[in-house]
């Protein structure tokens, strides 16, 4: 399944793979020598964005990255109950900046980037081995497509992201949709928002569908999907 999330491409003084000109164009920082040629140059890093609030009100967790309404992304270092609002309690999220939000206030977590953000526990480094776990990436070719797109004055800002369920979870557990990582190289699948679909499109997608839930759909359901299906 795929679940929409939104593009933030932003500056850093660090080395990035992204360089932004004089000109408002953007490059692929694949090598020094080119980032000494353009002038003026900036490096950045593309955040990409979940604003499901689904994940920031239930799924939101110690050591996740948020976007917020006052530094641009900050790690979440705590999550505690308000007790002292009318409502009964809030969530209160507190950053590694010593800031505090309510839900309202986060402008979506931060699932994947080309910063390289460490995520909990930190395991360091072990016999020059670096042991740590990374948030996922982009991948190049995302990348390469980002900054082609940009050039072009056509901005990508939303996107399509790969989710998953993990199916070996016991049946009374709440099964939260998980990224699709490859483990291979630690990057996420993104495609293009679509707004258009054929009919076999349409069709692919309601079979698998029926595919997924169909220990949890009733028999009435099943056949009018499968009726939906022949019509197409």
């Amino acid at each position: 399944m795929f679940k929409k999330a939104r593009c933030l491409l932003l500056p850093t003084k660090e080395k990035a793979p992204i360089i932004l000109g004089i000109t408002n164009k953007l490059f692929s920082n694949d090598s020094e020598s080119r980032f000494r040629r353009i002038q003026n140059a900036t490096f950045h890093h593309l955040y990409i964005i979940s604003a499901d609030e689904e994940i920031i009100k239930s799924n939101l967790k110690i050591g996740d990255y948020i976007h917020t309404i006052n530094i641009p992304i900050e790690q979440v270092k705590e999550i505690i109950k308000d007790y002292s609002t009318q409502r009964g309690y809030e969530w209160l999220i507190i950053t590694n900046n010593g800031n505090q939000y309510k839900p309202i206030e986060i402008r979506g977590k931060v699932i994947a980037s080309t910063d390289k953000l460490a995520l909990e526990p930190y395991m360091g480094h072990y016999e020059g081995i670096d042991c740590t776990n990374y948030l996922p990436q982009p991948s190049q070719s995302f990348i390469e497509k980002y900054i082609t797109e940009y050039n072009k004055g056509s901005v990508i800002e939303n996107v399509l992201v790969e989710y998953e369920f993990d199916w070996s979870l016991e049946e009374d557990t709440i099964n939260f949709p998980n990224l699709k990582v490859n483990p291979k190289d630690n990057t996420i699948s993104i495609k293009k928002v679509k707004d258009s679909w054929s009919r076999e499109e349409l069709s692919e997608e309601t079979t698998s569908f029926m595919k997924r839930w169909h220990g949890v759909l009733n028999q009435e359901g099943i056949q009018t999907l499968a009726r939906f299906i022949q019509e197409l």
